[in-house]
């Protein structure tokens, strides 16, 4: 049987079988019924087990996170758990079987308002932590965000461009690099791909763009700093003034945050609280001056900034 993805589940599966694969979110053991909420990366559902199933006993004893394979029916539900994303159908399972079986005390837990790990906790457990579905949201937003900066460019003739990483010297001046070992020789992690926009441009590609790792040998006594962060970069040729790329940018930031919007505002709001704003066009211009005055009213910025 083909899988079904949770996210998949809809009034055209209803009363019809689904194979699911997915981890334990939670388990409520009652006592003519159990339940097991599964998870998976497109969402969150309830799995019913009644008395008859001779299982029935059996399946609530697998610790939670283990990963389950399952058959079931889909059957029209109305379900009151707030972290299930599936809210108007349940599956009844008829069989199941473990893929891989967790440990019984985890070292963090992924259920929403369990015991919070500090942060050093956390990163240990990493790829445990990032289970956790407002992790995945963000995760997803970034992956969409960064589809449609791509869409809207090559709507407007952009060229995408990947280049080297290694380089024979550094590409900006005032900023600390990171020097390698090349075959006995040294090079350079890439702090921008500066160079090779500007070699593009030569060549006639006209508009680039690129996504990719830069890198900043920057010493910091934080841990926010910019020793690697992926750098969204573009190139264009034959424009009046650095009014155009800001009118570009502007552009670009409203097509990303409606689409944004469209696609995961009402998920966004439902785990963050947040509502997102569509800005509109065009955006309002502050000159260094007037952002200064703005900032003197905020204490730790002005400290900062020492205003």
């Amino acid at each position: 049987m083909q899988r079904t993805f949770i996210g998949q589940i809809s009034q055209a599966l209803e009363k019809k079988k689904v194979k699911l694969y997915g981890w334990i979110h939670e388990i409520r053991d009652q006592a003519k019924i159990k339940f097991i909420i599964l998870r998976d990366a497109s969402g969150i559902v309830q799995l019913v087990i009644t008395k008859d199933k001779k299982f029935f006993e059996d399946i609530v004893k697998i610790p939670r996170e283990s990963v389950l394979s399952i058959e079931g029916v889909v059957k029209s539900a109305k379900v009151t758990n707030p972290e299930v994303s599936i809210k108007d159908f349940e599956v009844s399972v008829e069989k199941y079987h473990v893929l891989s079986e967790a440990d019984k005390k985890l070292p963090i837990q992924v259920v929403k308002g369990k015991e919070a790990a500090d942060l050093s906790t956390r990163l240990d457990w990493r790829w445990i932590d990032l289970r956790k579905p407002p992790h995945i949201l963000i995760f997803k937003v970034g992956t969409f965000m960064e589809a449609m900066m791509r869409e809207y460019w090559l709507k407007k003739g952009f060229i995408q461009i990947h280049s080297p990483k290694l380089m024979a010297a550094p590409s900006e001046s005032g900023a600390e690099v990171f020097t390698v070992d090349y075959f006995g020789r040294p090079a350079y992690l890439a702090q921008s791909p500066q160079f090779y926009k500007q070699m593009a441009m030569a060549a006639g590609f006209e508009k680039v763009f690129e996504f990719g790792p830069a890198f900043r040998a920057d010493p910091s006594h934080t841990t926010r700093h910019n020793t690697e962060f992926t750098s969204i970069d573009l190139e264009m040729s034959f424009i009046k003034s650095h009014e155009d790329v800001m009118k570009l940018l502007e552009e670009t930031t409203q097509y990303v945050i409606k689409n944004v919007k469209e696609k995961f505002g009402k998920e966004i709001k439902q785990v963050f609280g947040i509502d997102i704003v569509v800005p509109k066009l065009p955006f309002p211009r502050l000159t260094m001056k007037e952002t200064l005055n703005l900032l003197k009213g905020y204490s730790k910025i002005r400290k900062w900034l020492k205003i």
